[in-house]
């Protein structure tokens, strides 16, 4: 069996597996990075990407130019808005580009969070890798299971086209492999915390929805809506945007969602059944809150979504996997070139696992703390089930179509016409209801103010040396955070951006 000898194997390239390939090469270590898949995302997938996570691209070589040419909204995003469907009225909206935030935000930083769809992030981090020699990334290539021993690891690793299995010798294997992680269930490493926190069908589309969006430019609308609840990402108003809709698998799964129902729900929540529109891919995926118990075994260290799964509410998953990366790869290259020992590798989890936990716990209160619009409405989310039910039931199957479409209607009828009426306040009741969602949407805003989260965590551990306090995080969260300077040892490099004063490394044993 043919066998190749690297310093670091990468299982994954996702943008933290390409990141983590770049830093590296970037410090001298080389690296193989094998994905399973046979190219790149073609999908948006995350599109937050924060501060901090700029800054650490910037420092692999990606430009302003570069971010900018691959982010959408730029600056006619400024809200996110609550209707029953897109082309309806608002029912609540808040301004989360006003101009007292982007001033703080440019009082911590150059770079400010970007709407930025991760297949376009994807295919810039792979031109950074292509660009490097040390590190070379195989698509179609899967990570099969791996053989550890003192001082390496031996990968099995087969070739889609080929069908040849092939051996990797490592010092240090990386599993940047996602959510469900099949290098860390072969260490038997178990995910901790919340899980089956919700099930949803992820709908992307393309389609001209300008007319439906103009009068509340926003990168989200909340659609409450008894039959077509869920979510819009709106990337390009002109092109191509997301709706993601709950399920309910004890009455349901995602074989009851072929194409033709997805269409119509996506056309329901859209408000225009006539728009042109084509759905391009069609997913399901559930909503975990998990921090993996350990972030190293042996010679095997977990990076983004195979060490965490968070909410996406918030925006913090692929930006802490990103931190991830860049905490990981200075040591690794410090410990492999032998300017410090191996217990500096031990300071890697210690450090990023406690702002994981943080991050994930954030996450998981913005997403029960969105329930307080719907209940502010008069609405009862824990009633969403019903329909799934009762569709699933016996005697509704045996309906004709017609039928069961009749009864869907006559069910959801008085839900939509008070949200109606609460749209347009149509008596002073319903006016003093709408007040009260304007308030539980305003009551949002710290799910989409996260600075103090981006760049304000600390590290108490052992590679961290002078902590100097940072003045504007309290601002950003009710929360004391504190900024550290640290660096590598001899290696020169700042964690934190901002930092002008760096402190005498320690070296370690």
């Amino acid at each position: 069996m043919r066998e190749l000898e690297v310093p670091v194997l990468i299982v994954g390239a996702g943008p933290v597996g390409m990141l983590m390939a770049a830093l590296l090469a970037d410090q001298g270590i080389e690296s193989l990075l094998v994905e399973r898949r046979n190219d790149l995302h073609l999908a948006p997938q995350a599109h937050v990407i924060n501060t901090r996570t700029q800054e650490i691209l910037a420092g692999i070589g990606v430009t302003d130019e570069a971010l900018a040419g691959i982010t959408t909204h730029r600056g006619d995003a400024r809200f996110v808005t609550w209707r029953r469907n897109l082309a309806e009225g608002d029912l609540a909206r808040i301004d989360i580009g006003s101009p007292g935030y982007l001033a703080g935000m440019a009082a911590a930083s150059s770079k400010r969070t970007a709407n930025i769809p991760q297949h376009h992030l994807e295919r810039l981090l792979f031109a950074q890798v292509s660009r490097r020699v040390r590190c070379q990334a195989r698509f179609g290539h899967a990570w099969q299971g791996a053989e550890h021993n003192e001082h390496c690891v031996v990968s099995s690793v087969s070739d889609a086209a080929t069908g040849e299995v092939y051996r990797v010798r490592s010092e240090w294997l990386i599993a940047a492999d996602g959510a469900g992680s099949p290098v860390r269930r072969s260490l038997a490493l178990p995910m901790v915390g919340g899980t089956n926190l919700a099930h949803l069908i992820t709908i992307n589309f393309e389609a001209d929805i300008r007319h439906l969006v103009k009068d509340s430019p926003s990168i989200l609308f909340w659609v409450l809506s008894a039959v077509a609840p869920g979510t819009f990402i709106v990337h390009d108003s002109a092109r191509y945007s997301v709706f993601m809709t709950p399920y309910f698998p004890q009455y349901e799964s995602p074989a009851d969602f072929p194409l033709a129902r997805c269409e119509r729900l996506l056309r329901t929540a859209l408000g225009d059944r006539h728009v042109p529109l084509r759905i391009t891919s069609l997913s399901n995926w559930t909503m975990q809150a998990h921090i993996a118990a350990s972030y190293r075994k042996q010679r095997t260290f977990l990076v983004g979504d195979a060490a965490h799964r968070f909410p996406p509410t918030g925006g913090l998953g692929l930006n802490t996997g990103a931190a991830d990366a860049h905490n990981l790869a200075w040591k690794l290259a410090c410990v492999i070139q032998g300017r410090a020992g191996p217990g500096l590798l031990d300071t890697y989890g210690d450090e990023r696992k406690p702002v994981a936990e943080t991050n994930c716990g954030v996450s998981v209160a913005n997403h029960r703390k969105m329930r307080e619009v719907t209940a502010a409405l008069g609405l009862d989310e824990g009633k969403l089930p019903t329909l799934a039910r009762l569709r699933a039931s016996t005697p509704a199957r045996a309906l004709p179509a017609a039928l069961r479409s009749a009864v869907k209607r006559m069910l959801v009828a008085p839900v939509d016409a008070r949200t109606r009426r609460v749209q347009l306040a149509a008596t002073p009741r319903f006016a003093a209801i709408r007040r009260k969602v304007q308030q539980a949407a305003e009551a949002q805003m710290e799910h989409f103010n996260t600075l103090g989260l981006d760049l304000g965590y600390v590290y108490r551990g052992a590679a961290s040396a002078t902590a100097t306090r940072c003045p504007w995080a309290r601002q950003w969260r009710q929360v004391r955070y504190w900024r550290w300077r640290s660096r590598s040892p001899r290696a020169g490099a700042c964690l934190t951006s901002g930092c002008r004063e760096l402190p005498r490394a320690r070296h370690f044993a």
